[in-house]
């Protein structure tokens, strides 16, 4: 089991595509140390607990998190932490660097082009972001510690080109995972950066002349996470190399075995945060609403084993893929179905019959590779 915990929704920065654009400026409802220590307590007992992934706003932010850092190594509870990284090679957080506990850094870095990152994150700090690269790359070497590097870049209509030129920088400096994201619009961003079908397809055929061209190198680092399976597949054969990563991008988190906690301490088993499973198509509203339950007041093995929420939805993923999976096309004849790939439990079959497509990524790949 792993714990996605999102701390705060601080964060320094005014990224264009933020959805938290407006509640960041003025948040204050991070929970204080006596929280904090109680949360830890609930899930240090936790037998198959494999590690927390610190997320935000950024979770460098965090009031505490030098605290946390302590008592998460305390606990002897791997974790891992995603940020910007603008701040890092100050060496402000070299205490949780230095941690024997800390698994990975995750550092997401848009283009090595100043003006695009400017543009998207309203901030001029691409050359901090690349000294504090260098800080954790040195600092791994100097004190022979284990944690891995990875980066994440948005694939985004406004770096799109610059790409490739950042995947070959990340190769150089020998970085231990490069994920490229998928961009997800949302309603509450003020910007719209998505990519076209088209322009994918043109940027996936020129990522694969540059892996031809680099034949001999090993790509096992690189994960295409923008991309469904049938896209994988359809790089993999135009670039002639099956040692392209497929990462977990296309396995929904019921099924990782990964549990969502909000910066109050509320527990999920889904990323949408939601006290609901699906919605009722005949009403447009919940067709249940299960109780959510708090780490601050109860020990996590107590809530995965008898919350009726967490006790359904393990239920429901236990069954088989012509149940689950029935009336999404083109999910029902993919080889990759409950193999690499695990859909959203939500789009899995309700009480409606009709078959709907539940992801045009993946017919639009499986068409042109003739699948």
């Amino acid at each position: 089991m792993y714990i996605k915990w999102n701390l705060t929704k601080k964060c320094t920065l005014n990224c264009k595509f933020c959805h938290n654009a407006t509640e960041r400026k003025d948040w204050s409802r991070d929970i204080g140390i006596e929280q904090l220590d109680q949360i830890i307590s609930n899930i240090s007992n936790h037998e198959n607990l494999e590690g927390v992934s610190l997320l935000g706003g950024d979770p460098l932010d965090y009031q505490y998190i030098l605290q946390l850092a302590e008592r998460l190594e305390f606990h002897n509870i791997s974790f891992g932490f995603i940020t910007a990284g603008e701040e890092i090679y100050k060496g402000t957080y070299d205490a949780i660097l230095l941690n024997k506990n800390l698994n990975f850094i995750g550092l997401s870095i848009d283009s090595l082009n100043p003006d695009t990152v400017k543009y998207v994150r309203n901030k001029d700090m691409l050359q901090r972001q690349l000294d504090s690269l260098d800080h954790i790359m040195n600092l791994r070497a100097k004190f022979n510690l284990n944690y891995k590097i990875f980066t994440n870049t948005i694939f985004m209509n406004v770096n799109q080109h610059e790409i490739i030129n950042l995947v070959n920088f990340f190769k150089q400096k020998k970085v231990d995972k490069i994920q490229i994201l998928e961009y997800k619009h949302s309603n509450k961003s003020a910007y719209d950066f998505s990519v076209g079908l088209e322009e994918e397809l043109k940027f996936v055929n020129d990522i694969s002349s540059y892996i031809r061209e680099n034949q001999g190198e090993d790509f096992s680092e690189l994960e295409l996470c923008f991309l469904p399976e049938p896209g994988k597949d359809y790089l993999r054969r135009i670039s002639l190399n099956e040692n392209i990563s497929r990462g977990t991008s296309s396995k929904c988190p019921i099924f990782r075995d990964t549990l969502f906690v909000s910066n109050d301490g509320f527990v999920y088993p889904c990323d949408n945060y939601k006290p609901y499973f699906r919605i009722s198509q005949t009403t447009n509203e919940p067709e249940k609403t299960y109780k959510i339950e708090n780490l601050i007041k109860k020990q996590l093995h107590t809530i995965t084993e008898k919350n009726e929420y967490f006790k359904e939805v393990k239920s429901l993923a236990r069954k088989p893929k012509e149940e689950l999976f029935g009336n999404l096309e083109p999910c029902n004849k993919c080889n990759h179905l409950l193999k690499e790939c695990f859909p959203c439990l939500q789009y899995s079959t309700s009480s409606t019959t009709q078959s709907f497509v539940y992801e045009d990524k993946c017919k639009f790949y499986m068409e042109i590779s003739n699948f």
